[in-house]
């Protein structure tokens, strides 16, 4: 289940002692929030994942949506269905068929038998056979969650009308209470304590986030697979 912007926004006044956003207005608050939502998408890339259908361009390299950040898993072909070995070296094709990128050695088709991955290019990933154009892949990716935008009613200064869908579970509504926290005391770190205060939230919103990943890895389907086999 989602949350709206505002229930982080409050809660977050709350604890700063600014009731009624004077001294953080609503806007700063909602840049706050933006910036934790990037944050998370660093630190935990599953904190949103979805699955589409992505239409594959001519040739051997692909690249993802816009809004994606990591290519997860990939299903199947869509149309006939047939399922898509994963490579996680290159080389294996590289060694077995040198010319495998160019039609003339491996003639382009519509459905893919392999993807190749690399995460230190994220953005992009390679089909072979190359496809012709006509062909479409069943992925996940992990995405950036979905900016909070200001009201389109003027009324941006009030908290209650940022009532935008934050596109993350409401698990995550603690962690980014802490990290507008911690990011509007960093305003005020000249002053006595502010800066403590600040780390403190920060240190707390890493914490959070750090249990999360660790509560699904130990839970993930996978893990516990290989727990039975052993």
């Amino acid at each position: 289940m989602s949350f709206q912007a505002r229930h982080v926004m409050n809660r977050a006044s709350i604890i700063l002692n600014d009731v009624g956003a004077v001294r953080w207005t609503a806007p700063e608050l909602r840049n706050y929030l933006n910036d934790a939502l990037r944050e998370i998408a660093i630190l935990k890339p599953n904190s949103v994942v979805a699955t589409i259908n992505h239409p594959l361009v001519q040739g051997t390299e692909q690249t993802l949506p816009a809004n994606a950040t990591l290519l997860v898993r990939v299903i199947k072909n869509t149309a006939s269905k047939k399922a898509v070995s994963v490579l996680t070296d290159r080389e294996v094709l590289d060694r077995s068929i040198p010319g495998w990128q160019n039609s003339t050695a491996l003639p382009y088709q519509v459905d893919v038998v392999h993807v190749i991955y690399d995460v230190a290019n994220p953005k992009t990933f390679h089909v072979a056979p190359g496809n012709t154009g006509a062909g479409s892949l069943e992925i996940v990716v992990s995405k950036l969650p979905d900016l909070v935008a200001a009201p389109e009613n003027n009324s941006n200064l009030d908290i209650n009308s940022y009532t935008d869908l934050v596109e993350l579970d409401s698990l995550y509504i603690n962690p980014c209470i802490d990290y507008v926290v911690h990011a509007a005391l960093l305003k005020d770190a000249a002053l006595a304590g502010a800066a403590a205060r600040s780390q403190a939230h920060y240190q707390k919103f890493m914490a959070s986030i750090q249990s999360m990943k660790g509560a699904a890895a130990a839970m993930s389907i996978n893990t516990r697979a290989s727990i039975h086999m052993a």
